[in-house]
């Protein structure tokens, strides 16, 4: 049997890097946007969602060679992880939609913040905490679609467990992830997400050697111990169901409460990525940002070529807007055109 103590620094470990890929994003994404004020025009606030794709895919890539390299440890401590890994595919880790899409919505929030009566700095409260929950998120998004091919490419492996991190949750471990990690799952199975604020990770049962059971069990009698006999039934008794999110896939809910479908929402159903709809989402969002740019230059050439250009100095700082945007869109261009290239065509 593998050394218990061995897995649990390099889960302790994984999980802590994993929060230092967050953390470091999280002030590149909201040092970016620090100071931005053309929240009322579209092609200056594509070309920053543009840049924090850009971030975004950086940190992802990140965070997936972290878990390779944290999942394929803890395999090879199991007696597994013999074989060749497929190549890191750093796809954007939503389904149905576009990193541009996703990263104008904390501006999409602010505006409507405003626009609801909240004053400025409610309102960028309230643009900080989206743009955390999706940055976050992603991030998380990376690590558990890379554990599961590596899950997936090994023979060995034909189960799995969701490991807590009580150690990094500031209000403990909640019912719901108690609940799902005294659960093994198949590696057809992607873990459910619940919420940003989840800290789970995933490791891999081989040839009947459970090691995440083994850490699950020393940190629930710490939580139960903690809690109290009340409080501990309560945990016990939490009942959860897993639900199909138009772009993050399975989440945990607890059981009964309503749970918005994608069909609700008005997105489509949640498919699990393929080379096909990867190059596909790539082609739609280079379309979409090539477009922006078009109409970002033609913007920028009428302004500089006006006579008034910076006689007040509004259109000057309009300008510069423009033109730092269309700069991020044609480096988030590149970044695509580099995916195109390395991806299989459909």
């Amino acid at each position: 049997m593998a050394s218990l103590d061995r897995i649990q620094g390099m889960t302790e470990r994984q999980a802590q890097q994993r929060d230092a890929i967050i953390v470091k994003l999280l002030k590149l994404l909201l040092g970016l946007w620090d100071g931005f004020d053309r929240w009322d025009d579209p092609e200056t606030i594509l070309g920053m969602a543009a840049r924090s794709a850009t971030l975004v895919d950086s940190s992802t890539m990140s965070s997936r060679l972290l878990t390779r390299s944290f999942q394929t440890a803890v395999l090879r401590e199991l007696g597994a992880a013999k074989q060749a890994l497929p190549a890191v595919l750093n796809s954007y880790p939503r389904a149905n939609v576009t990193a541009t899409e996703v990263y104008s919505r904390p501006a999409t929030q602010f505006v409507f913040a405003r626009r609801s009566g909240l004053t400025f700095d409610e309102s960028m409260d309230a643009f900080t905490k989206r743009m955390t929950e999706v940055a976050t998120q992603d991030v998380k998004l990376a690590d558990r679609e890379e554990s599961l091919r590596i899950f997936q490419a090994d023979p060995l492996v034909n189960r799995w467990r969701r490991v807590i991190h009580p150690e990094l949750s500031k209000s403990g471990t909640c019912g719901l992830c108690v609940v799902a990690a005294q659960r093994v799952y198949t590696t057809d199975d992607l873990m459910q997400m619940h919420g940003p604020s989840c800290n789970c990770t995933t490791m891999g049962i081989v040839a009947g050697d459970d090691p995440g059971y083994r850490l699950n069990d020393a940190d629930l009698k710490k939580i139960y111990a903690t809690a109290g006999s009340t409080a501990a039934a309560d945990l016990q008794n939490v009942r959860i169901s897993i639900e199909e999110h138009g772009e993050l896939g399975p989440v945990l809910i607890k059981q009964g409460n309503h749970f918005k479908t994608a069909k609700e929402a008005g997105r489509p159903e949640y498919v699990a990525p393929t080379p096909a709809t990867i190059r596909a989402g790539y082609e739609r969002e280079r379309a979409k940002v090539a477009a922006s740019l078009t109409d970002a230059d033609d913007r920028y050439a009428a302004m500089t070529d006006s006579v008034k250009f910076g006689a007040d100095g509004s259109t000057t700082s309009a300008a510069i807007a423009l033109f730092r945007s269309a700069k991020y869109m044609r480096e988030y261009l590149a970044v695509l055109d580099k995916k195109l290239a390395a991806s299989p065509a459909s």
